[in-house]
């Protein structure tokens, strides 16, 4: 295997990974480490400048998916019970629909 097939492999498993949880890979985890220190070893090159281009671009997709920002309470019509956090967004409680 390749260290571009590793790479990539590594890519695909941080992305299934994001899009199943949610969230980030977790230190405390002992099966979410190997893909946490991936991410974070990546991001460093990154942003010292030795990454390659194209895996510029290619991880540029998943940091979008990690900066997703939490969606404001003022865009959703509330029904039932709801969590308010640091005031500015919502936990998801029984059902919540997004405003028109």
């Amino acid at each position: 295997m390749t260290q571009e097939e590793k790479w990539l492999k590594n890519y695909e498993e941080a992305m299934r990974f994001l899009n199943e949880n949610k969230r980030k890979p977790s230190r405390y985890v002992a099966e979410e480490r190997n893909i946490r220190n991936w991410w974070k070893a990546t991001k460093k090159l990154m942003n010292a400048g030795l990454l390659k281009a194209e895996r510029v671009k290619v991880l540029e997709k998943l940091l979008e998916l990690e900066t997703r920002k939490p969606i404001p309470i003022s865009t959703f019509i509330l029904c039932k019970s709801f969590t308010v956090i640091k005031n500015r967004h919502i936990s998801i409680g029984m059902q919540i629909r997004k405003a028109a």
